[in-house]
């Protein structure tokens, strides 16, 4: 005798819903790295400064006000490696600030120093010509020379 009740669908193993919440942190984290690995690779390669210096030109532009104005001349390198700028000038309020051949080596851990939070430490830095041209009109109110100034990381040069 056959009987014609369809066979009875046994409930998912409660497993399965767990196996979701390994698989979607773990990919989380796969494209994480994979977008890290990526960005270190770009920054490795030729050009990765001239566009990041770019980048910061623009928002220097949009934030002209309070940041004033930066303009830049041939740049080449990396990110990860440093490289030369031709020409830098920044300007705010009659204050120019002008460099001439700036050359910047960041060196192996530049990078994983600031990630680290050890503060900013490159290889090395040099700077042919500077020149600051100061057309802000004299201060009326008497100043006194500065006393202490604070970065938000801590800063080591090489000389």
């Amino acid at each position: 005798m056959t009987s014609n009740t369809p066979p009875q669908s046994r409930p998912a193993p409660a497993r399965r819903g767990w196996r979701w919440l390994l698989w979607v942190p773990l990919g989380a984290l796969a494209a994480l790295l994979l977008a890290v690995a990526a960005a270190w690779t770009w920054a490795g390669t030729p050009g990765s400064l001239a566009l990041a210096l770019r980048w910061v030109q623009g928002w220097a532009q949009n934030n002209s006000a309070s940041v004033g104005q930066i303009e830049l001349q041939q740049v080449q390198g990396s990110l990860r490696a440093g490289g030369a700028v031709d020409e830098l000038r920044w300007s705010h309020n009659g204050l120019a600030v002008t460099a001439e051949d700036v050359r910047l080596d960041l060196g192996d851990a530049f990078w994983i120093n600031i990630l680290l939070g050890r503060g900013i430490n490159p290889g090395g830095l040099s700077v042919d010509k500077l020149q600051v041209n100061d057309q802000r009109p004299p201060s009326t109110a008497s100043s006194e020379p500065l006393q202490s100034f604070t970065l938000p990381l801590p800063v080591s040069l090489p000389w």
